[in-house]
């Protein structure tokens, strides 16, 4: 038979397809493995009758390696406590990040600082990287890991934020402008961003806002407290956000987080001008000029790499130094220049442990 049906092949040429036949074969298995039967072996597997695939966790829902404690309806956390949210998958905090939480610690030795992650902190990262040292040294400062879903719980936020898959890109994208709002919410406080370097005590009004220009209210920093106000404050934000994760018409949550305090000073100062909005006009919450929580502007932000009269900067009623970390990460800092000086007096162990011999601290 197949002596015959070889015969036929070579008389009617029918082998000038066989090596076609073989790449058409090799070519279907490639397809079938790669699109409908490929085995990438991760963390969470997801079985049907004809394939099994591998789902890898987000970084927001795995807690492999964790080493923190979890956040949960049992933490207790004083009234006023600082806040600072890590909401990146990166398993370590820089140099310049560490030195803003060293800072908030040293001048505020009466508060906890909490520092919220997202994201598993392993053992080898407590140990060695950039907040061991601060860890010793300072012990108002506590590290602890959130679950967004159970963070949630028992919150306005709680059924939209679990209606919402957890590997969805807005959700995560849009972490940290939840995790701000939600935090003052559970627990009061203030909250403060990586790019704030504390050079005083922030024993300010219990509610209270800053203009990061005379035009616009920053989300860097702020503090609703436990009181009437605050909890207006708090309520009204959620709802706010909510209205924006429920928006189902945009592709992309446009959400930007300035207007969430913005919207709500807008009503309780009764005018949507910015430069109209000061402590006295916004009855019970402190609204602070630039010039203490911002010293230097976004555009003149090369300053804080010139040298300088430190005594003379000190001398200044100057609450935080904004960094503007996103634009100024990679910029070498010099010691005796601007941000140098603030370092080394304000987050001296930070700066200690990333200068080089020369006293150069590069972005680590």
């Amino acid at each position: 038979m197949y002596f015959q049906l070889l015969r036929i092949m070579c008389k009617y040429k029918f082998y000038i397809l066989i090596p076609y036949a073989v790449i058409f074969y090799f070519a279907f298995i490639w397809y079938f493995w790669n699109i409908h039967g490929k085995y990438n072996y991760k963390y969470v597997e997801h079985a049907t009758w004809w394939k099994t695939e591998a789902v890898e966790e987000p970084c927001h829902v795995s807690r492999e390696n964790d080493v923190l404690e979890l956040v949960t309806e049992k933490t207790k956390i004083p009234l006023n406590s600082i806040f600072f949210h890590h909401t990146s998958c990166t398993i370590d905090l820089s140099s310049r990040q560490a030195c803003a939480i060293e800072s908030a610690a040293k001048t505020n030795p009466e508060r906890q600082i909490n520092v919220l992650f997202i994201s598993s902190i392993e053992e080898d990262t407590l140990r060695n990287g950039s907040l061991s040292t601060i860890l010793d040294k300072y012990k108002n400062v506590k590290l602890r890991r959130v679950l967004i879903s159970d963070y949630a719980s028992r919150t306005p936020l709680e059924s939209t934020v679990a209606n919402i898959s957890v590997d969805n890109d807005i959700l995560f994208a849009q972490m940290s402008k939840i995790m701000k709002y939600l935090t003052l919410y559970k627990y009061s406080g203030i909250y403060l961003s990586f790019d704030v370097i504390v050079a005083r005590n922030l024993d300010l009004r219990p509610n209270w806002v800053v203009k990061s220009s005379p035009a616009s209210l920053s989300a860097d920093m702020f503090a609703f407290s436990n009181d009437t106000v605050g909890r207006k404050l708090a309520n009204g934000a959620m709802g706010f956000l909510k209205s924006e994760l429920l928006n189902k018409e945009l592709d992309f949550w446009s959400y930007n987080a300035p207007s969430a305090l913005t919207h709500l000073l807008s009503r309780w100062c009764t005018t949507d001008q910015v430069e109209q909005m000061t402590s006295n006009v916004c009855q019970d919450i402190a609204v602070h000029d630039p010039k203490m929580f911002y010293p230097i502007d976004f555009h003149d932000r090369k300053q804080y790499f010139e040298n300088v009269d430190w005594e003379e900067w000190k001398k200044k009623e100057i609450y935080t130094y904004f960094i503007y970390e996103q634009f100024t990460k990679y910029s070498l800092v010099p010691p005796l220049s601007l941000y140098g000086r603030i370092a080394n007096e304000y987050c001296p162990l930070t700066y200690e442990r990333s200068t080089d011999k020369k006293g150069l601290w590069y972005y680590m």
